[in-house]
């Protein structure tokens, strides 16, 4: 299914559109959906219906971390974009249709419940697309402009819509959005090239990173990996594979973070990295 390829093989590039599209079908979806209520049945019921998307998306969103936890957070983003996708779409199907009006919120409450997925999940991925520290900083950043952004341009949106052609066509259109940046496949292009050392070959004492069978980058001597595994204290999706024979130390979460907040004694790291070394040729023994 192109949807799931494309979510399987994310950028950041790629994660901020789908969050750009996913929060501007949220916000204007919202206000379309308050509209509809209104002009239906005035403020009471414009209130209830909000009422009433508001408690099973928090319910939903109590157990995100669960499901995250057991179907792994790309499968929660693509399932709950492809559910406000056809939340929205019964929406819009279901107003050109005539159907009553209680179906309808039915549809809409379904699609609001989706959508809690989605923020968790994508802020679940950042730290396993941020190749370090900065460029995750730099992530958030992006997301939190386009959270504001997507807040003006989905009543926008929905705005527009009503006024040009009819409310069901807004749902059409955010029903597209919630999916859109989830159908976009992100394998690099055929003139794209990872990062590889200097000089074109391999290092020695090299290390080599993979995700889903693909050479993400390679580390010489000295380098350090999986450090936002241990920064963030979330799960590791790449893989790391020692090309040439290499002597590598080992630290937990507790012993990084302490080497992070305290300056260690004179001489302590070259004490730690000889007794790694030295563990490490008892183990080859």
């Amino acid at each position: 299914m192109p949807a799931t390829r494309g979510l399987a093989e994310l950028t950041l590039d790629g994660l901020a559109v789908v969050f750009g599209c996913f929060k501007t079908a949220e916000y204007g979806s919202w206000i379309a959906v308050t509209i509809l209520a209104n002009s239906r049945g005035g403020v009471r019921e414009a209130s209830a219906v909000l009422v009433a998307q508001l408690v099973p998306a928090t319910f939903v969103a109590l157990n995100v971390g669960g499901l995250q936890a057991r179907y792994g957070s790309r499968r929660v983003l693509f399932a709950g974009l492809l559910t406000q996708c056809c939340g929205l779409a019964g929406v819009a199907a279901l107003l050109v249709t005539g159907a009553p009006r209680l179906v309808v919120y039915a549809a809409a409450v379904g699609a609001a419940a989706a959508m809690v997925t989605s923020r968790p999940s994508i802020s679940a991925l950042l730290p396993s697309l941020s190749p370090d520290p900065r460029s995750l900083t730099k992530a958030h950043v992006v997301l939190g402009w386009l959270d504001g952004a997507s807040s003006l341009l989905g009543p926008a949106i929905a705005a527009a819509c009503l006024l040009v052609w009819s409310q069901a066509a807004s749902f059409v259109v955010f029903a597209v959005l919630a999916t859109c940046g989830a159908d976009r496949p992100r394998r690099p292009g055929s003139g794209h090239r990872l990062p590889r050392p200097a000089g074109g070959g391999r290092q020695p004492d090299a290390l080599e990173v993979t995700q889903s069978g693909r050479v993400l980058v390679e580390f010489g001597p000295g380098a350090g990996v999986g450090e936002l595994a241990l920064l963030l204290n979330v799960p590791r999706t790449a893989t790391v594979r020692a090309i040439d024979a290499v002597s590598t130390l080992r630290l937990d979460r507790d012993s990084f973070l302490l080497a992070l907040t305290q300056p260690p004694p004179p001489g302590a790291w070259e004490t730690l990295v000889r007794f790694g070394l030295e563990q490490g040729d008892d183990a080859a023994r």
